[in-house]
């Protein structure tokens, strides 16, 4: 029935004259609370559409409705209607999704309305389907359209080097439906090992500077998101050995494939908390030699890799 009064009003009233005040609409049985993002439409427009909806005389039920509405952006375009009716004790709670504030505000007048007056429901015949109709329905949805995706994280891997490495990342991807694509950039800080030298000890320690492109694609609900995750990364893993006389460098390429879980909370409309936790097979594993001592480091050929980080959306 809703769709019906939606058909009829699709676009909020632009300089409508209200019929009657928000002191009014009170004195009536209404009090509404309503509050929307800056430069969406405010509680007055919304209780003046409420008033060119419902007739003075048609209120029906009794006492009074106390109408609490909120709307949320949830990302560009995107926005979240959240409405408590109560009426003598009796609550009715919903969410609904909004490509616009003024439609928002539009819903909100309403669900009101349609409680002040159930004859409503019966004014306005709902439209024939139409196969136009049914095929642009999926692309209304929330999320259908591509988001950017910036992230900053702290990453972990257990045998790059010879103790766990941990460094910062940062990436960039872009967000479709369930498929999430990202560029990953991380650099992993000095890690080292003491081994027995000719001449006494000396440390040998790595550092890795890689890039990985990954695909997740993630199940999510307003608030959470989960799946599977593959990455291929590639990069320059470097060595030094100290303690020795000259001390001596190197580097190499490094290369591996990854399989992790990602998990992801919602922040704000606009930005996440994310973590993954994985396995990674290197596919080039360089050996680090010393001269006169032999083997100081070769990366596992399995490691575990984790990351906890921050993402924030634009669209």
């Amino acid at each position: 029935m809703l769709a019906a009064l939606l058909w009829r009003q699709v676009a909020w009233p632009a300089g409508c004259q209200a019929q009657v005040t928000a002191v009014q609409a009170e004195r009536s049985g209404l009090l509404l609370e309503f509050s929307a993002p800056a430069g969406c439409p405010g509680r007055a427009q919304v209780l003046d559409e409420i008033a060119s909806l419902v007739r003075a005389d048609r209120h029906g039920g009794s006492g009074r409705l106390l109408a609490q509405a909120s709307v949320e952006r949830r990302a560009a375009r995107h926005f979240e209607l959240h409405v408590v009716l109560t009426r003598e004790g009796a609550r009715d709670e919903r969410s609904v999704p909004a490509e616009s504030c003024a439609a928002a505000a539009h819903a909100v007048a309403l669900l009101v309305a349609l409680v002040l007056d159930p004859q409503l429901m019966s004014a306005a015949p709902s439209p024939p389907p139409t196969a136009a109709s049914v095929r642009a329905a999926p692309r209304e949805r929330p999320g259908a359209r591509p988001t950017l995706e910036l992230g900053a994280a702290l990453s972990l891997d257990s045998a790059v080097s010879p103790q766990v490495a941990v460094g910062p990342a940062l990436q960039a991807g872009v967000g479709w439906g369930r498929l999430h694509l990202a560029l990953r950039g991380r650099y992993l800080l000095p890690s080292s090992a003491r081994h027995d030298g000719p001449s006494g000890l000396f440390d040998a320690s790595f550092t890795l500077a890689d890039g990985s492109l990954s695909a997740c694609h993630l199940w999510a609900s307003q608030s959470l998101a989960l799946g599977p995750c593959l990455a291929v990364e590639a990069g320059r893993l470097a060595g030094r050995a100290t303690g020795l006389s000259p001390s001596t460098d190197g580097s190499a390429l490094w290369m591996a494939v990854a399989a992790a879980a990602q998990g992801r909370g919602r922040l704000a409309s606009w930005s996440w908390l994310f973590a993954e936790l994985g396995a990674e097979y290197g596919l080039r594993r360089p050996r680090f030699e010393v001269g006169g001592i032999g083997l100081a480091h070769q990366p596992a050929a399995l490691s575990l890799i984790a990351s906890f980080g921050a993402l924030f959306m634009l669209q």
